[in-house]
């Protein structure tokens, strides 16, 4: 099985320094590979390079992009991304802990639960494991909510969303929130602490027009659900954003619009429709056109 990892270094190190520390984690020297440098003195030099080392069974390739200011400059990196492969879940999650361990004795970050990465990692344990990890994602998200100022939660495993969304400390600031992959069923009621947004983008497979129903977001000007699966959304699903000028449905399962929808949202001016089945139904993008001569509808 392998394992996606990321690291973030607080401040930019020595790649001599992550190689001291990976060869301390396996206890033996490790194996550097780099590419062909790229840049010029004006713009500084970049390369492609990777760490080669194996901890008993689980075998650890480390990339990066080596920054350097002059040709002959101390490479130095940024931010890490850790392949982790092994056949046995003990073993990968041991190793994965002392990892952490010796990159945060360097000053790295382990970010890897609020990335798509930690999904196959969930995938892989036991229902004990994977719900104690479920946890910890939560609790990840919920330590860096709490001095944002956006939200971008791309979160299939985050098993208390409202927890999360009642942590942000400066909801009444925030302007922008992404939510994606995070289970959406029903509406959170912590959403509600998020009165200022102005773009809301919402990507998951369950959702539903009705989610929107009663939700008052009055400075509301770009709503994006792409790739998402509300067959119709109607006047009342989009009542409470009397400022909405833009909505992106693309690749999204959307068969109607309401064209009473234009009675509360009066300045809508461009809906993205391509490869959803209201793009492919000409009577009815007619019918709208008819309906909504302002409005351009997007379609491909």
């Amino acid at each position: 099985m392998d394992w996606s990892l990321s690291f973030t270094c607080a401040t930019s190190m020595p790649t001599a320094r992550c190689e001291q520390a990976l060869s301390a984690f396996a206890g033996a020297p490790v194996t550097t590979d780099r590419g062909e440098l790229d840049g010029n003195p004006r713009d500084n030099y970049a390369r492609s390079a990777s760490i080669r080392c194996q901890r008993g069974d689980v075998q650890v390739a480390v990339s990066f992009t080596e920054h350097l200011t002059y040709v002959t400059s101390e490479p130095t990196i940024t931010e890490l991304d850790v392949r982790l492969s092994g056949t046995s879940v003990a073993a990968m999650l041991d190793a994965w802990t002392t990892l952490r361990e010796a990159l945060g004795a360097i000053g790295c970050v382990d970010r890897t639960l609020r990335t798509r990465g930690v999904v196959r990692i969930v995938k892989s344990l036991d229902a004990e494991r994977a719900a104690r990890l479920r946890e910890d994602i939560t609790a990840a998200y919920v330590e860096t909510a709490r001095t944002a100022t956006s939200v971008l939660l791309v979160a299939p495993y985050v098993d208390d969303l409202d927890r999360v969304l009642a942590a942000y400390e400066r909801a009444a600031e925030i302007k922008s929130m992404t939510l994606e992959d995070c289970g959406l069923r029903t509406r959170p009621p912590a959403l509600a602490r998020f009165p200022n947004l102005e773009s809301l983008t919402l990507i998951d497979q369950g959702i539903d027009g009705d989610l929107l129903r009663g939700l008052a977001l009055p400075r509301l000007g770009i709503l994006s659900m792409p790739g998402s699966s509300p067959h119709h959304l109607r006047r009342d699903d989009l009542a409470g954003f009397p400022n909405l000028g833009l909505m992106f449905l693309q690749s999204s399962r959307l068969r109607e619009l309401d064209p009473a929808i234009l009675d509360v949202c009066p300045r809508l001016s461009r809906v993205q429709l391509d490869h959803t089945p209201l793009a492919r139904d000409t009577a009815a993008l007619d019918a709208l056109r008819a309906r909504w001569p302002t409005v351009s509808l997007d379609v491909t």
